[in-house]
């Protein structure tokens, strides 16, 4: 539950930023576009 929180959260503080499902795990990406990261 609080990782559902911690993306919206994110995702109010960045528009255009969603989170994904992949094979290592949720990710965020672009909406309609790639993945993002940071290092």
């Amino acid at each position: 539950m609080n990782l559902f929180v911690d993306e919206a959260l994110r995702a109010e503080e960045h528009p255009g930023v969603v989170f994904r499902a992949g094979p290592t795990g949720r990710r965020a990406g672009l909406a309609g576009g790639p993945d993002v990261w940071r290092d």
